[in-house]
């Protein structure tokens, strides 16, 4: 197959760009899920295992899928 004046040259350094702003985007994501208002995690030294998984998935989880879809809507709109 030969390359034709329609159709542009792939350029890897697209992909990589995204990759690497997929790995960031990634990276904050399990940072908001993991680090609180303290050093002490998510229930200030107060509470067990149970109170910790509560917050996880009930405050944090949704709060971090709900900031990434919004702002990928964000980015795809253009606003």
């Amino acid at each position: 197959m030969t390359r034709t004046e329609a159709t542009p040259p792939r350029d890897s350094r697209h992909w990589r760009l995204a990759a690497v702003l997929a790995a960031l985007t990634l990276l904050a994501a399990a940072a908001s899920l993991a680090l609180g208002r303290g050093g002490n995690g998510a229930t200030f030294g107060f509470g067990g295992p149970e109170l910790t998984q509560l917050i996880l998935t009930e405050i944090r989880l949704p709060r971090t899928l709900l900031a990434v879809l919004i702002g990928g809507t964000l980015g795809l709109c253009g606003a």
